[in-house]
């Protein structure tokens, strides 16, 4: 009863809107209703015949013919369920019903940067003419998760803008000086680097900040990974080495970075970016690229390397964007048109603010990385494999059913994702492979402010209510 207690304690402690199951289990307990003028002692007699193995029971005083029996807390779980089912199949009660336990937590965030009702991605409701609905259901991924700062995502591209107010970044690494190890970036761009800001801000544009736009995994930093520089006069097009992507893949490996984006088209096959790819997964990373803006049955590279996921661009009207290039290497779509996001601020950038709204794979792509970043936040023990199976198995179908060359295996879904992310037993917080009372224990008795407590199970500084509902939804064997 102190797990359902609290399950509702957690809307007084963090208020939301309307709430949704995550999980529900039954319990020990079995709801048993009276058929109506069934004397008080005609009851004792039946709850003792029929559910035998109880240990009590209580009849309400204020609800007619409903009363609540116990059993013993080692009761197998399934034994009761198969009691459950032949005692409504009988017919001799009204109804008899198990208890649940469950975990609710608010179906939506509904973030107060300015910019929100522009991104039709996290919540479209139709504005501009769009499918309403037809989004990534982030506003209910986020009731659920956000991120986390141990899990960065690193972007390579042609530099970010690292002081942009609205950007929640790590550090920059800058691999053009032919370092193989990088150094630290300065930030320094040029008149023509704009890409790799608007990018970053897909990921990592800070949330309930009142500004601007807000990125699909704002609590987790974005790193960025300087691998070359736009060409001047901006045309969109920019110069680099091979080495030197290769240098930041290897970086990263050696750095824990467990998600990267590369929203660039090489225009060529690399034997030794190849290996990088598939080395630096095989050790734990997750790599996602943009398949290409050709609008063509063709993937470019390195979206097209086997250890990459390639990603495509859909727009609001729950369709293929034109421009986006398709084939039978592409992993899933995500929006990608009409994109609001962060901008290089003042008079640098694509406008002359400091947002922009854009088109192109090159912003699809972002979304699903933070899409792996809010499931390796959920649960880092997850091999790169096991989030590509995630997000596969949770998108939404938008034209054949299953995989199909235009869209992949569809359009993400953020919140499906997360439902579907299997949860670790860091909620085991006494080491006893059960998560119960006496984890509950010790996390209500860190309650607070309490930094690098091990009952702040989602790494904020704080041990409250979005921490109580990580237990929760782990209560039982971690088997």
């Amino acid at each position: 009863m102190m797990y359902l207690l609290l399950s509702c304690l957690l809307g007084v402690i963090t208020p939301q809107s309307v709430p949704s199951v995550v999980d529900s289990r039954p319990t020990n307990q079995v709801f048993v209703k009276f058929r109506e003028g069934t004397k008080i002692r005609g009851r004792d007699e039946m709850i003792r015949e029929h559910l035998r193995g109880s240990s009590s029971f209580h009849h309400y005083e204020n609800i007619p013919c409903l009363s609540l029996v116990s059993f013993p807390p080692d009761a197998r779980t399934s034994d009761i369920v198969d009691l459950v089912e032949r005692l409504n199949e009988g017919g001799l009660f009204e109804f008899v019903e198990q208890d649940r336990s469950f975990v609710a937590l608010a179906d939506q965030v509904i973030p107060n940067d300015l910019g929100f009702p522009q991104s039709w991605g996290h919540r479209n409701t139709g504005q501009n003419g769009g499918v309403p609905n037809f989004d990534m259901k982030s506003t209910m991924a986020w009731s659920i998760n956000q991120g986390s700062p141990s899990i960065r995502v690193m972007i390579i591209e042609t530099g970010v803008q690292m002081d942009h107010p609205d950007l929640n970044m790590s550090e920059e690494r800058d691999f053009t000086t032919g370092a193989v190890n990088g150094i630290p970036g300065t930030g320094q761009l040029n008149s023509c680097d704009d890409h790799g800001t608007a990018v970053a801000g897909v990921i990592a544009s800070k949330i309930n900040n009142s500004i601007g736009t807000v990125g699909l995994s704002p609590a987790s930093p974005v790193v960025s990974a300087k691998v070359g520089s736009a060409i001047v006069p901006c045309d969109g097009s920019w110069s680099g080495q091979t080495s030197w992507t290769v240098n930041a893949l290897n970086w990263a490996a050696s750095n824990g970075i467990r998600v990267t984006n590369n929203s660039n088209s090489y225009g060529f096959f690399s034997n030794a970016m190849n290996s990088a790819y598939l080395a630096t997964r095989n050790s734990g990373s997750v790599h996602f690229a943009s398949s290409g803006n050709g609008g063509t049955n063709s993937i470019s590279y390195p979206a097209a390397y086997s250890s990459v996921n390639a990603i495509g661009a859909a727009n609001r009207f729950g369709q293929r964007a034109s421009f986006s290039s398709y084939g039978s290497d592409l992993f899933v779509v995500a929006p990608g048109q009409s994109i609001y996001t962060t901008d290089r601020t003042g008079s640098s950038g694509y406008s002359t603010g400091s947002y922009s709204t854009i088109d192109g794979t090159s912003f699809s792509s972002p979304y699903v990385a933070s899409l792996a970043a809010l499931i390796l936040s959920r649960n880092s023990s997850l091999t790169s494999s096991q989030v590509e199976v995630i997000i596969r198995q949770s998108t939404t179908d938008m034209s054949t059913s299953g995989f199909d060359n235009q869209t992949g295996w569809g359009m993400v879904n953020a919140n499906e994702a997360l439902l579907d992310t299997p949860l670790p037993c860091e909620s085991d917080l006494n080491g006893d492979g059960q998560v119960n009372g006496a984890d509950l224990s010790v996390l209500l008795s860190q309650w607070g402010t309490c930094l690098n407590c091990s009952s702040d199970l989602n790494e904020s500084g704080q041990v409250d209510g979005a921490d109580l509902s990580i237990l929760l939804s782990s209560w039982g064997s971690c088997d």
